[in-house]
């Protein structure tokens, strides 16, 4: 494991309406102006890239922001009102793996793993899930990766990580 991204899609949401919902979560400030268009290096703590990849927009950045601010991830149900939401989040320093799926204002799944030990496990499997793969049990093994989280979000979506990592994004300043 190596990266530290965590990522917010929303189904049928274009960049001015994805924008609107990064300031409700708090992830932007209010009002917020872009800081230019830059690819998924130009992020750090201090900066975050939306843009858009078919019907699906996406909120990229650090994964510490969403790390340091539960509010963001409390309030993701509330994004995902009328919508699909999937979150996924993955850090080498902890080892963590994180996903969630919200869909129309509601819960649906979290499966969170921090070096090899599921924190926590909440709500039926996706379907796109493999069979007992995002369990309960402990990954000694270390077959759980990002890479799995990345071909669930591809399942789930239908958009590869290779295609958001690719992406021009408009960039705007992080509330810190």
């Amino acid at each position: 494991m190596g990266m530290n991204y965590g990522a917010i899609l929303l189904s049928n949401c274009k960049e001015k309406e994805l924008l609107g919902i990064a300031e409700i979560l708090g992830i932007v400030p209010p009002n917020t102006k872009s800081c230019g268009q830059g690819s998924c290096d130009s992020l750090s703590e201090s900066l975050i890239g939306i843009t858009n990849i078919s019907d699906w927009g996406v909120i990229l950045c650090d994964s510490n922001i969403f790390m340091e601010r539960e509010e963001i991830i409390e309030n993701l149900s509330t994004a995902s009102r009328e919508r699909r939401l999937f979150f996924w989040l993955t850090q080498s320093v902890t080892g963590g793996l994180w996903f969630e799926y919200h869909e129309n204002g509601k819960s649906k799944r979290k499966w969170l793993e921090i070096e090899g030990k599921v924190i926590e496990n909440e709500g039926a499997p996706l379907p796109q899930e493999p069979e007992d793969f995002f369990n309960e049990d402990e990954d000694e093994e270390g077959e759980r990766d990002e890479e799995k989280i990345f071909e669930l979000v591809d399942a789930v979506t239908g958009i590869t990580t290779k295609d958001i990592f690719a992406c021009t994004f408009t960039l705007y300043k992080n509330v810190l």
